[in-house]
Formats: structure tokens, C-alpha cells, sequence
């Protein structure tokens, strides 16, 4: 009797875990999807940018499956300030600034995985824009007391220093 009631006892606990390891929450403010052996199944959940949300309850074959969360709302990325010097040899201190958003769980997963990397990536990328426009230009042209429009780099020749800017078009 004493056995059976261990038995049962074990039984129900396995249970109870395999539950509750089998359940997982979506968040409205997250966008989700679930990967089996490293390949995504499925399409990512609460992904539509139309304002439907699908956040709620849902269900995954535990140990198995894996859960992928990504933040759906905007993210910063504070860069580090540092010195830079302008085409007038004038150094100045930047503190570059940027806001960002993953439109696309999967293409993001399969190119970095994680948004650790996607911020060491925009170090990279973002710091290093930056040094190149401020090198490219005099210290009256980097600052201005004006507003003015955002400007990319007009690229003809990938070699050569990039000088000139355009406004950014969609």
C-alpha cells in the first residue's frame, strides 16, 4: 500500500511538471516563436504590426520544443562617447544614440539570435557611421544651431570617402 501510494505520488509529480513545462504565456509586448531541434516551426506569434494582438495562452512539447521571446516594442542603443576628429582636424566628443525595432523575429533569430548580439553588431555598425560622417566634414558643418533634415552618406564608389549627404528617402 505504502509503495503504490509512492508510486502514485511520483507519478502525479511528473505530471504536474511536464504540465506546466508544456505551457507558455505570450506577452502582447513580445513576439514569440517556437523552434524544434534548431529549426522555427511555425510562424512567430503577436508578429503583426496592425495592433492584433495574439498574446495569451499556448502550448509546446516540453524539452523538445524552444521558446524564442523578442521584445516587439522599440529598443535603444546607447553607444559610448568618444573623441573624433573632424576633416578640419578638430576633435570633438560624440555620444551616438539610436532607436530600433525587430520587424521580423525569424530574420532576426537566423542573423543574430539574440539582442545582445544585435547591439554588438550595432556598435559596430553605428560607431563606425558616425566616425566616418564627422571625419567627413568640418566642425561649422557637424554643428549646427538649426534643425535640420536626416542625412545618409551618398555612396558611388564604395573605396572612396564618403563626403557628400542626402536625405534618407523610404
Amino acid at each position: 500500500k505504502q509503495f503504490s501510494s509512492v508510486i502514485i505520488g511520483l507519478s502525479a509529480f511528473i505530471l504536474v511538471i511536464l504540465v506546466s513545462s508544456s505551457i507558455y504565456i505570450v506577452d502582447e509586448t513580445k513576439q514569440v516563436f517556437v523552434t524544434r531541434f534548431g529549426k522555427i516551426v511555425g510562424e512567430p506569434i503577436n508578429s503583426n504590426a496592425e495592433g492584433e494582438s495574439e498574446a495569451g495562452l499556448y502550448f509546446r512539447i516540453p524539452f523538445i520544443d524552444q521558446i524564442h521571446s523578442f521584445e516587439k516594442r522599440y529598443l535603444e542603443w546607447d553607444g559610448d562617447p568618444e573623441e573624433v576628429a573632424t576633416r578640419s582636424k578638430v576633435m570633438i566628443e560624440i555620444n551616438t544614440y539610436a532607436r530600433w525595432r525587430i520587424n521580423d523575429a525569424k530574420i532576426f533569430y537566423k542573423a543574430v539570435r539574440n539582442e545582445d548580439q544585435a547591439k554588438t553588431r550595432l556598435d559596430d555598425l553605428l560607431d563606425g557611421a558616425a566616425r566616418t560622417v564627422i571625419a567627413a566634414h568640418d566642425l561649422v558643418e557637424v554643428i549646427r544651431s538649426t534643425q535640420r533634415e536626416a542625412a545618409q552618406p551618398v555612396t558611388e564608389n564604395s573605396d572612396e570617402t564618403q563626403t557628400d549627404l542626402e536625405p534618407f528617402t523610404k
